[in-house]
This record gives C-alpha cells, structure tokens and sequence, in this order.
C-alpha cells in the first residue's frame, strides 16, 4: 500500500518510530532478552550511534578525570608555593631585621669610638690645662718666695750699713693677694670652686644615668660609677653613646 505523505508527517512518524524502536531495545536490553531478532537496518544505526555515545562518553569522562587530577595536582603545586613564599618571606623578614640590628650595633660601636677619640683628647687638653697650671702656680710661687725674701735683704742691708738695730716690717701678703694684684684668678680658690661644682654635676650625672639603666637595663647598675670615670668631662657623649645602644630602634632620646 503506497501512502503518499507530505514531508513533515513523514519526518513526525519516522520519529516516532525510532522512538518507539528504541523504547523496545531498552525493554529488551533491561529485560536481558536477545536483540538479534528484532534489530532492523534502522535499529542498528541507532545502535552505532548508541555505541558512539557511549564511547564519546567514556571518552569524556576519562578526560573530566584527567582534568581533576590535573587541577589537583596544580592546586598542591600552587599549595606548596605559596608555603614556601611565605617562608621566604618570613626568612626576608628575619635578615632584614638582623640587618638592621647589626647597622644598630656598628652605629653604636663607631659612635662609642668617636666618643672614646673625643674623651681621650678632652683628657689631653685637661692635662695640658693642669700642667699650665701648674706652671703657672709655681712661677707664682717663686715670685711670692722671691718678695718674701726681699724686705728680709733690704733689712740685712740697712742694719749692716747703718749698723743700728732696725724693725722690720712683716710681710702680710699671702698668695690670693698676690693673685688679686696681678689680675689673676687664686688657683686655690678657683680649685675649690671647680670641685664644689665638679662634684654637683657628677652626682646630677650619676643620678640620670641610673634612671636609664634601671629603665633599659638595670644589670649595669653597678657599673655607674666607672662609666662615669671613664667618661668624665665628657658625661654627654656617654649618654649619646647609651641611645644609640638601647633607644636607637625606637628613636628616643635619654631621659
């Protein structure tokens, strides 16, 4: 029987009977029947292509697997690099503060130095200030010894020449006067003067570095009094020299 057909229906019925073809292969296949009997040209088609889609999606399948296993793997790639930047960065981190405590510690050490250089010609100049002293006191010395002498001869003198017993005066000038007249300050008294103000700024000196110590590090406590001989006439640059030491990182100053 030959039924002419438009296109369209045509194309609807052989839809609808693949549909239903492939709705028989699936019972039978559920069920464990045979498809042999019942497989025509049509049927086999859209077994190969069934069979291609299987494969198609095996074929995928393995490919997603091998993607994740990819991206696994670079996520632990990625895992381990980023710990070992932040290893690095941390090892950065500790040079650069090794580093810095370093230039601290050459900072201090070369500012100790110069304050040493500077200490040590502040003791010369002392020296030759005490030795200039000292020359000057002798000369004044002498010459106190010399007009002491002299009324004693011009006595000598007068009683040999007039041979007749004179008085004397006494000589009443004592080595401040002489000072005084010459225009000249007494070394005695300003002697005194200097330790009466020597011994104020040493214990002004003393009393400040204690609070540092016993502020930054008070098991140098006892070595106040030779820090302060050590650097004495130069109280400043050991304080300088203990900021740089204790308060550098920090950019204090001494209290």
């Amino acid at each position: 029987m030959d039924l002419s057909l438009d296109e369209s229906t045509k194309k609807t019925l052989e839809k609808e009977l693949g549909l239903a073809e492939a709705t028989v292969l699936r019972l039978r296949a559920q069920l464990g029947y045979s498809l042999s009997s019942h497989l025509t040209s049509r049927s086999t088609s859209f077994e190969q292509m069934t069979q291609e889609v299987l494969e198609m999606r095996q074929l995928l399948q393995s490919t997603e697997q091998r993607k994740l296993d990819e991206t696994r793997a670079l996520h632990r790639k990625a895992t381990k690099y980023r710990s070992q930047k932040i290893f690095l960065a941390n090892q950065l981190k500790r040079l650069q503060f090794q580093a810095q405590e370093q230039i601290s510690i050459a900072l201090a050490e070369a500012s100790e130095a110069r304050m040493a250089y500077k200490r040590l010609h502040t003791q010369k100049e002392l020296l030759l200030a005490q030795i200039e002293t000292l020359i000057q006191v002798k000369r004044v010395t002498d010459n106190l010894q010399i007009d002491r002498q002299s009324p004693r001869l011009d006595e000598t003198r007068s009683v040999n020449v007039a041979c007749e017993p004179s008085t004397s005066v006494p000589y009443t000038l004592v080595e401040e006067d002489v000072a005084l007249l010459q225009g000249e300050v007494c070394v005695h008294r300003l002697d005194i003067s200097c330790r009466g103000h020597t011994a104020s700024s040493t214990e002004s000196h003393r009393e400040r570095l204690i609070a540092f110590l016993r502020k930054y590090d008070p098991t140098r406590i006892d070595q106040v009094d030779e820090m302060l001989h050590n650097y004495r006439g130069v109280e400043s640059l050991l304080f300088e020299s203990l900021r740089l030491k204790y308060q550098l990182p920090n950019s204090g100053t001494v209290d």
